[in-house]
């Protein structure tokens, strides 16, 4: 019998293995709303130097959208928000307002500690450093990636040295455009 190699994307390679407890999409988007709209913005005004217009439920929800959208962002990299002014380095031209982002990120996970949920993003990031791998699994092949994720290929990296005279070496061509 002839079976087919098993395919996955790199966001699906990220995802493999949901833990218990994590947030889903709108328990987080629920999250950063609620924090968004009991925050006392003049604690943060290196994030928000203006006030909004309209600070209601809708001014809330774009917000935690973008935040959302952000934390997604940077966990492809393996960084979590409050990572980015620690990993910039002295020359970072504004510390201070990813500071306060990180802090802002620091209530959302306190937010959702208190309803017995853990941020996603900081889940596939935990998860990425210590992978289960699937089993089965005698080689590892990447093809066809263009830019692969950061986080991906660390994944791939350690499922690759479970594998007994394996390693991961991505060629060249699949990670230049």
């Amino acid at each position: 019998a002839v079976l087919p190699p098993r395919v996955l994307t790199p966001d699906a390679l990220l995802g493999l293995s949901p833990a218990a407890g994590v947030a889903t999409p709108p328990e987080s988007l629920l999250a950063w709303t609620e924090i968004f709209r009991a925050l006392p913005l003049d604690e943060f005004r290196e994030v928000f130097p203006l006030d909004p217009p309209a600070r209601n439920f809708a001014w809330a929800l774009r917000l935690a959208r973008e935040f959302a959208k952000l934390q997604s962002t940077l966990a492809e990299g393996g960084l979590r928000i409050a990572d980015v002014a620690v990993r910039a380095g002295a020359d970072f031209p504004e510390p201070m307002r990813w500071r306060q982002l990180g802090e802002l990120e620091r209530r959302f996970d306190a937010w959702l500690a208190r309803r017995d949920r853990r941020d996603a993003q900081a889940e596939k990031i935990r998860a990425a450093k210590h992978p289960a791998p699937p089993a089965g699994i005698e080689q590892i092949v990447v093809l066809a990636t263009p830019d692969p994720l950061p986080l991906a290929l660390e994944v791939l990296a350690a499922h690759a040295a479970t594998i007994t005279g394996s390693t991961l070496s991505v060629n060249a061509a699949t990670t230049q455009g």
